[in-house]
């Protein structure tokens, strides 16, 4: 990222009074899926996606990020856990985090913010002793790229998802 624009972002932890800038960014993030998602597709409501993050921000093993610029709106954020045997079920899996979020405005990217984000949240893992982490993304998602690139590789996972209904694949790093 650049200097000028990472100096000009605040990022802190997420707060239960940013659930609404936050469903906000992932239903505008989400959106752009209709550039290569089947014609029909729809992304996950808002209130929905509200009602989910005031959950999350309640478990105590998540990480969970938040950038505000300048102007004191909430452009990006990033969010992991202990990874668990079947998705949000199941026993922790020892030393295994999992990448379930990471959205930056559509408007900001390609400035560095989601490298940077990643970054923070890889490095957190690593202090809290994860050795390896996962996540998911559509499988026709652009994203793919910037998570290679990130030196992200497929894992050999694929399932699909009732949230976003879109096939789903899996990546892991080591950290």
């Amino acid at each position: 990222m650049s200097a000028a624009v990472w100096h000009e972002l605040e990022v802190r932890e997420a707060g239960h009074g940013d659930t609404r800038a936050m469903a906000n960014l992932m239903v505008r993030g989400n959106s752009t899926y209709r550039d290569w998602a089947p014609r029909f597709w729809q992304p996950p409501a808002f209130d929905r996606t509200r009602s989910q993050w005031n959950l999350r921000l309640r478990e105590v093993d998540r990480w969970t990020q938040v950038v505000i610029d300048a102007d004191e709106n909430l452009i990006g954020l990033a969010s992991w856990r202990s990874a668990r045997e079947h998705g949000d079920e199941g026993a922790a899996l020892p030393r295994v985090a999992y990448l379930s979020h990471l959205y930056v405005e559509p408007a900001m990217w390609g400035n560095g913010i989601a490298r940077g984000l990643l970054a923070l949240a890889q490095g957190a893992m690593r202090e809290a002793e994860f050795l390896r982490a996962l996540l998911w993304t559509p499988a026709a998602a652009p994203a793919r790229g910037f998570y290679e690139r990130c030196g992200w590789r497929l894992d050999g996972r694929e399932r699909w998802s009732t949230e976003l209904h879109l096939p789903m694949v899996g990546y892991e790093k080591s950290l």
